[in-house]
């Protein structure tokens, strides 16, 4: 192992462990939706308007359980906006500057330890909700790739974010409007009029939120794994595309 894939194993390590000691950032992104998922589950199935409305979801607990557990993971870009504005651009970050590890190995050791904690809280959601809730998910293979496609994204366009901002304060409004209109575009926060070829198309692949529902409801419903591929695809693809953009902005902003 070279120095630079050491130094990296390191700041992942680092950035880990001190996500983790944030008692703040676990309750709200796994207690909350502990909460939240069985009462919308128990709320959305008695509402009519509700009733019909599961996206080929096998039942209304699933719908809810696939949804509040991917709007949760595109809200776990936080923890690589923080993590950066902390280390790299804040009034303290000559510490880092001055220490011998590239400001870019940093950056690039605190979005993987973000999409780590957001993959370990994603799956234990999901192990709740099976537990617990007797949610049905297809494949393991399918959800982690879901799962992983959604919150790496999530880390990407928060960062992205923050180095173009150039300010915290418009960089968090950014954040809840990409994660709240994903979510609220995709379906979750109202039933959106799906005979009409518009809505449809973003409630099941317009949005982020949309692809990672439509992926994980096929899987859970046994539904066509064409679909599940392409919704998977297209998450990474869009994954890829923001880290050329963080890239292209970290040259200037982290050099």
């Amino acid at each position: 192992m070279n120095g630079s894939a050491r130094k990296l194993l390191l700041v992942i390590r680092f950035s880990f462990l001190r996500m983790l000691r944030e008692p703040a950032g676990t309750i709200i992104m796994v207690g909350m939706p502990l909460v939240m998922i069985p009462i919308l589950g128990a709320v959305f199935a008695k509402l009519t308007a509700y009733s019909s409305y599961l996206k080929g979801a096998p039942d209304m607990m699933a719908f809810a359980a696939t949804g509040m557990i991917v709007m949760f993971q595109l809200f776990s870009g936080r923890y690589c906006m923080d993590g950066t504005r902390e280390s790299l651009l804040s009034e303290r970050k000559w510490r880092i500057y001055s220490a011998p590890c590239a400001p870019a190995i940093h950056a690039m050791g605190i979005l993987a330890a973000s999409t780590l904690v957001s993959l370990l809280q994603g799956f234990l959601l999901v192990t709740f909700t099976r537990l617990a809730l007797g949610v049905r998910w297809g494949s393991i293979a399918v959800v982690f790739l879901v799962l992983l496609g959604a919150t790496l994204l999530s880390q990407l366009v928060n960062l992205a974010t923050l180095l173009l901002a150039r300010n915290y304060g418009p960089a968090i409004t950014l954040s809840w409007v990409f994660a709240w209109g994903s979510a609220a575009l995709g379906g979750l926060i109202f039933p959106l009029p799906m005979d009409r070829p518009f809505w449809h198309f973003m409630a099941t692949y317009g949005t982020p939120y949309s692809l990672a529902q439509t992926a994980l409801i096929a899987s859970t419903g046994g539904g066509a794994q064409s679909e599940v591929a392409v919704c998977i695809g297209v998450l990474f693809a869009l994954s890829a595309l923001f880290a050329l953009v963080v890239t292209l902005l970290g040259r200037r902003r982290l050099a």
